[in-house]
């Protein structure tokens, strides 16, 4: 009875979808597998912040024993979206998150599980904020006794405010485009987050397809690497898995379930801030 009341009360070994935590990349861990000084000195040099997150789906199927785990998160935001205009970002596009209350146009809160369980008054979902990443494992696993959750409902709500906000952008494109006598260059709405430029023409989370080739080349010859090794390999291309994935050009996060204990609200970074600590590493 003693071994199976400890097995019970291990943590579990990844963390759990539709919860929110706080992450920082790892750059260090990206590159040293590939033994190249400069690529070591760039990540060393570099200063990752900490983010709030919202695990959305896995990108593969969790098992135990491997070094990552893959999910698309959704970057959250310590204020509401900037304007852009070329890109048709306003600052009503965003949803709180309950305590936060606040809205350009009074568009009800997000309201987390357990209730009051949320440590931060000022955070917000954007549009066009999900990144995939790699989630590093941790031998004593996720903690979710302090998990912070969206019910199933409340995850509803936030796709439909995310494809209402979506919406509202590419009406505003297409009738600016009208207005210029342009053809409809936006009908697919692959523009990136506020602040961030067209990602139209790149892949991968918008990195470029020749930053992907020269990642590519460059790793080709590290198939025993601890970042693209055949556990994680194989992890992609499992259930839910892309095998034409490219693993390498994904970021490496520490995730923190206790998200209070790891980050004060002062210290939330802007999410652009992590694509743009990403680009620094995969180009």
């Amino acid at each position: 009875m003693a071994d199976n009341a400890d097995a019970s009360s291990e943590a579990p070994y990844a963390p759990s979808t539709h919860s929110y935590a706080a992450i920082r990349m790892d750059p260090v861990a990206m590159v040293e597998h590939l033994n190249d000084e400069e690529a070591m000195a760039s990540a060393k040099a570099l200063r990752p912040k900490s983010y709030v997150a919202y695990i959305d789906c896995d990108l593969s199927l969790p098992i135990p024993g491997v070094p990552w785990y893959g999910f698309i998160v959704r970057l959250v935001s310590p204020t509401p979206t900037p304007t852009d205009e070329e890109h048709a970002y306003t600052p009503d596009l965003c949803t709180p998150i309950f305590p936060n209350i606040a809205h350009p146009h009074g568009r009800p809160p997000l309201v987390p599980e357990p209730p009051g369980s949320f440590p931060y008054s000022n955070c917000y979902h954007w549009p066009k904020m999900e990144l995939d990443v790699r989630v590093i494992a941790r031998p004593e696993g996720f903690d979710q006794t302090k998990a912070v959750m969206l019910s199933s409902k409340q995850k509803m709500r936030l796709l439909q405010c995310v494809a209402e906000d979506n919406g509202k952008r590419s009406l505003a494109l297409k009738a600016r485009s009208a207005a210029m006598g342009l053809a409809d260059v936006h009908s697919g709405d692959s523009s990136s987050a506020p602040g961030h430029g067209d990602d139209s023409s790149k892949h991968n989370n918008g990195v470029e397809e020749a930053d992907v080739h020269s990642i590519r080349t460059f790793s080709s010859g590290h198939s025993d690497s601890w970042s693209g090794s055949a556990e994680s390999v194989n992890m992609m291309e499992g259930f839910f898995g892309d095998p034409d994935l490219d693993v390498e050009v994904l970021p490496l996060v520490h995730l923190w379930v206790d998200m209070a204990a790891q980050l004060k609200q002062e210290d939330i970074a802007d999410p652009r801030e992590l694509f743009e600590e990403r680009d620094t590493i995969v180009r």
